[in-house]
């Protein structure tokens, strides 16, 4: 078993290094593209919806970036998930290697790239003039721990249907664009109509963001966020590790 356990954590650490040199592979900017990308999206939104349609929200830039931040690594590791088997098919049907530390490995990649920007979002914070609260912060792990198993979780459970329905990579770009916009990620939950604020809590992306928020944006305990968002992140963490076990023996079949 320590040996199976030491094996398992070398093929992990090999396959996320590996993740995070592919990535960026050829590139100059490297790993800082990954800062760039949501400071750049967070630019467009703010030029249009800030100085033309003038939104009524404070340092929004800073309100964006947030966002943008949390939704990049979710949208990103839901993608790159789903084809994570399928681009190393011929090393799972070539060795007995856990199946699972494959997608493990894909959204751990997207994990780094995701506390790299966290220095940023604090930069941009006081920047803004706002300082942030010690009690605050110390919701930020549990806002980074909840994403982190609500991606996984649905990283597993496409990576599973990519493997046998090869058109999900297609349909999920679809999906990700109307998920986007019904996630409080360039407007906030007060330009929503108050009868239609309940359906938010359906939406699992929509805990962490705000958490985050609170952390970066308007510092205060949010202890419901805070428990809510771990519950529904254990949670789909839970069913994903029990559909993906489902069909895990059939996998190297499969691809």
């Amino acid at each position: 078993m320590v040996g199976t356990a030491y094996d398992s954590g070398a093929l992990f650490a090999v396959l996320l290094a590996k993740e995070l040199k592919a990535k960026y592979k050829n590139t100059v900017l490297g790993y800082v593209w990954s800062l760039l990308m949501p400071l750049f999206q967070s630019l467009v939104f703010f030029v249009v919806f800030s100085l033309f349609l003038r939104f009524p929200i404070e340092d929004y830039f800073l309100f964006l970036s947030i966002g943008f931040v949390v939704w990049q690594f979710f949208s990103n590791s839901l993608t790159q998930g789903a084809n994570v088997l399928l681009a190393n098919a011929n090393l799972i049907r070539k060795t007995c290697a856990p199946r699972l530390i494959f997608v493990a490995a894909s959204v751990g990649a997207e994990a780094v790239h995701l506390l790299i920007s966290l220095p940023v979002l604090l930069i941009l914070m006081l920047w803004c003039g706002r300082v942030p609260g010690w009690l605050a912060l110390g919701l930020l792990p549990a806002g980074i721990v909840s994403v982190l198993l609500m991606a996984f979780g649905l990283a597993l459970i496409v990576a599973v249907i990519n493997t046998y329905f090869r058109d999900l990579e297609r349909i999920m770009q679809i999906l990700l664009q109307v998920w986007f916009y019904v996630t409080p990620i360039f407007y906030s939950t007060e330009q929503i109509p108050a009868e239609y604020r309940p359906l938010l809590l359906l939406n699992p992306v929509f805990f962490p963001v705000e958490l985050l928020r609170c952390c970066f944006y308007a510092p205060q305990p949010a202890w419901l966020y805070c428990l809510a968002a771990l519950a529904l992140g254990g949670m789909i963490a839970a069913v994903g590790m029990v559909i993906f076990r489902r069909f895990q023996d059939d996998l190297a079949e499969v691809l």
